[in-house]
């Protein structure tokens, strides 16, 4: 019978402590800007580096682009 009690409060203690653990996990970072803002269209369109609006963005893969 004590081998029971002994099983039983392990399991309890386990049951409660579990959840508790999952709630520690290291929250995600922020999301990022992706290729720092820039317009990746018009390296092909307008041949230079071109400042994105943000106006035009996705979200894609925890980044902004």
């Amino acid at each position: 019978m004590a081998l029971l009690s002994r099983r039983s409060i392990l399991v309890a203690a386990i049951i409660v402590v579990s959840p508790l653990r999952a709630q520690n996990v290291t929250p995600r970072p922020e999301k990022r800007v992706a290729i720092k803002g820039y317009d990746p269209v018009a390296y092909f369109t307008d041949s230079r580096a071109t400042k994105g609006s943000p106006e035009f963005a996705a979200d894609f893969d925890d980044a902004t682009y």
